[in-house]
């Protein structure tokens, strides 16, 4: 069966762990709703050498809710990103998974909660 390389220029898995965390979900929930093993999820996000078959892609970006060409993407995708989400990117992928997505979802309820709240002219984190 054909598959997709996960070669140094193409790194599907980290981009499959930055969207799985990003949207507070684990290993476990995506390994439930794609039909593949958190063992195989876990070895694609932490290996930059695997290959992929199209259908186990296609499984995981219909789970994750995004298109395959969001997890193929390419390097000038990440090149064009902002500096502040390129450096908050950097410091999750330094974490191990579990601290990555607890983060992940607390940031996501900070974000939330300061979306609620702007219109409010309430003060927020200053640092």
């Amino acid at each position: 069966m054909w598959g997709v390389s996960m070669g140094n220029n193409s790194n599907i898995g980290s981009r499959i762990k930055l969207i799985r965390t990003t949207l507070g979900m684990t290993q476990e929930e995506l390994a439930e709703l794609s039909g593949l093993s958190v063992n195989y999820l876990s070895r694609i996000e932490r290996t930059n050498n695997q290959n992929i078959t199209i259908q186990k892609l296609v499984s995981i970006a219909d789970s994750l809710g995004v298109s395959i060409m969001d997890l193929i993407g390419n390097d000038s995708d990440v090149n064009n990103r902002p500096e502040y989400l390129k450096v908050l990117i950097k410091q999750l992928n330094k974490l191990d998974n579990e601290d990555a997505e607890q983060l992940s979802h607390s940031f996501l309820k900070i974000v939330e909660l300061f979306e609620k709240n702007k219109d409010n002219n309430q003060q927020w984190f200053k640092f």
